[in-house]
């Protein structure tokens, strides 16, 4: 849900979206998503040593992220698709969509982070910092174009993705 009870029993906001409309009586959905992320820099050298006394501040966007996702036929069809509205970098970031017929290998077929390992896979959301940790570049998991066949729990709850990608 988007809201969490509090002590007191009153509702208090904890996140806000993704907002999802439910088709008909049936589970099928269409979310909207957005995701804003901003960067305040603020540095202050002090005078001495040569130098003189400077200030600067700056406010920056780093991810401005607009997403359309859907899931119909109790979630045999899915789809997601996210762009970057950054003015500095417009880009198309995911576009994805999702097949299943048996439960234990639903595929998918876009563009996507390659399902390298569980903490890239989220999202940078839900990250504590601004951004990834630097090694996370030395390992992968960027976003490629490709074909995979993946798993999360079911029988006998297993989990586990492979695919052939682009890069």
């Amino acid at each position: 849900g988007a809201g969490t009870e509090s002590t007191e029993g009153n509702l208090r906001l904890a996140r806000l979206g993704p907002v999802r409309i439910r088709i008909g009586d049936s589970n099928d959905w269409v979310g909207i998503g957005f995701a804003v992320q901003m960067e305040f820099d603020s540095a202050q050298q002090f005078a001495g040593g040569g130098e003189t006394k400077s200030n600067s501040t700056t406010l920056e966007f780093r991810r401005i992220r607009a997403t359309l996702s859907s899931s119909f036929i109790d979630g045999r069809i899915s789809s997601l698709f996210q762009i970057n509205m950054t003015p500095s970098s417009f880009e198309l970031i995911d576009m994805w969509f999702a097949f299943t017929r048996l439960n234990f290998a639903p595929r998918r077929i876009g563009q996507f982070k390659i399902p390298y390992d569980r903490y890239r896979a989220q999202s940078f959301a839900a990250l504590s910092f601004i951004d990834w940790a630097p090694t996370t570049r030395m390992f992968g998991s960027e976003r490629q174009i490709g074909v995979e066949v993946l798993a999360k729990g079911g029988f006998p709850n297993l989990e586990y993705a492979g695919g052939i990608f682009t890069g």
